[in-house]
């Protein structure tokens, strides 16, 4: 059985969420059991933690200026976080937090090695490095700390619906579990600011597109980089990242079919409402960038970015040059689009190729 996200997740975390969620089969126990396994025998190091320092992290005063990226799953943004957080002048959400967000201040050092045993060098999904050190979306410490994250369809995905309407559009989300979410949002955020001796961060975390009103009423004064790809090559992508992850974590049965069908939504839903929000940021707290020219020109690109944000560029331009020539073997999935998903895209996601000017996939009534 392969590794997965919830490895180190906190005891009391599995408590609510199975109260919460109770549709797990009996035939996925033993797979509960090893989901689960790292984190009963770490419980006691946990709560030590929580006891030692919750009140400190609390405490701790968060940058006004963190710089977010904002792209739906699949569209670059892994890529993007990396280039950006060369800068020593930004901290992040390490993977090492995002894996065990309950004990990393007081045995981060220590479970290192641990994690390092446990977890493949590479992400299944495309090959990219996994490493303790690398940044990670925020998302992926909340689902290991809190009940509030949609991440947790992994576990039951024909709650993906519901868990998408209440945490990544908050559509149906209560004013209790928006106070819950946002604190333990900040906590993970505030954890990572003492991590990195209380410098801004770079958040990358999808589920914020889907609600960036929430997001801006959080900070204010933060800048945001829209990354703009392929809607195609985005939807290729995103259902090999679930057809990779979801079956080392899944707790209950599911349908590909729905499934694909749910994600569909989520892609189309999350997309619309982006669209429809994205004006509430300050034109001068923005920039927007395509993967396609970070791929193919990623210094150009960051130097963008920086001269939009009035940062400066040239100090970091060896450290770009030197993480672009460290990766320069890595090689993308070779994924290839059906003919169903070109007429989704054609028949869903149009609205999106217009917005973002990209040039409609050539489907069979052309």
């Amino acid at each position: 059985m392969q590794t997965n996200g919830y490895t180190f997740n906190t005891l009391a975390n599995w408590k609510r969420t199975l109260r919460t969620y109770p549709y797990l089969q009996p035939k996925y126990i033993p797979k509960l059991v090893y989901l689960s396994g790292v984190g009963i025998v770490t419980a006691p190091i946990q709560w030590n933690e929580r006891r030692r320092y919750y009140d400190m992290v609390q405490n701790t005063e968060l940058h006004e200026e963190p710089i977010f990226i904002m792209g739906f799953w699949r569209s670059g943004t892994t890529h993007l976080h990396n280039l950006l957080v060369q800068d020593e002048e930004y901290g992040y959400v390490s993977t090492l937090q995002g894996l065990m967000p309950g004990a990393i201040i007081s045995s981060g050092k220590q479970l290192r090695p641990l994690m390092e045993l446990l977890f493949p060098k590479t992400r299944p999904m495309d090959n990219v490095a996994l490493r303790p050190h690398a940044p990670q979306e925020s998302d992926i410490a909340l689902m290991n700390f809190s009940l509030h994250t949609y991440y947790h369809y992994v576990l039951f995905p024909t709650q993906l619906c519901p868990l998408f309407d209440k945490y990544i559009l908050m559509d149906s989300i209560t004013p209790a579990e928006m106070e819950e979410w946002r604190n333990d949002y900040l906590y993970i955020l505030r954890t990572a600011t003492y991590l990195n001796d209380g410098r801004p961060l770079m958040i990358k975390n999808p589920p914020h597109i889907g609600h960036v009103e929430q997001v801006i009423d959080m900070f204010p004064k933060a800048r945001y980089i829209e990354i703009r790809r392929d809607p195609l090559a985005i939807w290729i992508s995103y259902m090999h990242l679930h057809r990779t992850t979801i079956p080392t974590h899944n707790v209950q049965d599911f349908s590909w079919e729905t499934l694909e069908e749910d994600a569909l939504c989520v892609f189309e839903k999350t997309m619309r409402r982006w669209l429809e929000k994205r004006e509430m940021i300050p034109e001068q707290s923005r920039v927007i960038i395509r993967y396609e020219a970070l791929e193919a020109s990623p210094v150009e690109t960051m130097r963008h970015i920086y001269d939009t944000f009035g940062l400066s560029s040239e100090r970091m331009l060896p450290r770009w040059q030197a993480y672009i020539e460290s990766i320069s073997g890595y090689q993308k999935n070779g994924l290839s689009p059906k003919a169903t998903d070109i007429q989704y895209m054609r028949e869903r996601m149009a609205f999106l190729y217009e917005a973002w000017d990209y040039p409609l996939p050539e489907g069979e009534n052309n």
